[in-house]
């Protein structure tokens, strides 16, 4: 009877701790699948870094990026993401890094910002590429990374609203590719980091 006792104590404690928690289990993502499951109809302060321009080259556009991604992120209907002035006390952090800027075809220097997009509005095409990550600030833990790119006709239109338009279809393409209740395979290879903890 003991014996028994005995067996059945040590199964039930090697099954707890091999167990895996509900969220833990659907957590082990590739770092390019969608958040959605995971945040859907959660409230989070999240902090949107400043866009990263290591090349100098795009300059103009960190801008209207940073207010593009404010403005979709604070505007979800499926999640709550309140807009955080600073990185303390935030539950998410969003950066991004640009990697490719074509303001258009043709020769031109990318660090002359004066009547940049009017040079190039002429050629009718700008696009964009950037890698944009979302990490739990609390846990250090990378949730998604991907590159992200967007395409857009901007013949004819000002500096401004060229420069608005190609950033609002950059943020417009992260929302869908992070936050997409379909899931949407990304473009960077390999596995990522197990992902666990309350978001």
């Amino acid at each position: 009877m003991r014996i028994k006792m005995f067996l059945r104590a040590v199964c039930i404690v090697v099954l707890a701790m091999t167990a895996i928690p509900p969220f833990e289990a659907s957590a082990r993502r590739d770092p390019t699948d969608s958040l959605y499951d995971d945040l859907w109809g959660k409230t989070l302060l999240t902090y949107i870094a400043e866009p990263v321009d290591p090349s100098g080259k795009a300059g103009q556009m960190v801008q209207p990026v940073l207010e593009a991604l404010r403005h979709e992120m604070s505007t979800r209907l499926n999640f709550n993401f309140k807009i955080a002035g600073s990185p303390e006390g935030a539950d998410l952090l969003i950066e991004t890094d640009v990697k490719e800027y074509t303001p258009g075809s043709g020769e031109i220097d990318g660090k002359d910002n004066a009547g940049i997009f009017g040079m190039f509005s002429q050629e009718g095409r700008a696009s964009i590429e950037a890698v944009i990550s979302v990490t739990d600030l609390a846990r250090k833990k990378l949730l998604w990374r991907d590159r992200v790119r967007a395409e857009t006709d901007v013949k004819g239109l000002a500096s401004g609203e060229a420069a608005d338009k190609l950033a609002e279809r950059l943020a417009s393409n992260f929302i869908k590719e992070c936050f997409s209740k379909r899931p949407i395979r990304g473009s960077l290879p390999g596995k990522g980091p197990e992902i666990t903890g309350k978001i």
